[in-house]
């Protein structure tokens, strides 16, 4: 789990191949990035606009939460 520093946003890594960030204050989940197998960590950017990740599949992304957009994989 990541917590945004404003203590807005959560990011959270699953079993089900997913990593989902949520606004705590509406319970709305603003973004699902998705691999291809568990994701084991994830990690809010200081600004809460970038999430990190990383999965079993051996890969790791950083994707921007507001577009969607995925803007770096290894």
């Amino acid at each position: 789990m990541s917590l945004s520093k404003d203590g807005r946003l959560l990011a959270t890594g699953s079993g089900d191949t997913t990593a989902r960030v949520t606004d705590i204050t509406t319970g709305r989940i603003i973004r699902e990035i998705y691999h291809n197998d568990i994701v084991l960590a994830v990690s809010l950017s200081g600004d809460g606009e970038l999430l990190a990740t990383g999965s079993r599949d051996k890969s790791a992304r950083i994707t921007d939460i507001t577009t969607g957009d995925i803007i770096g994989t290894v």
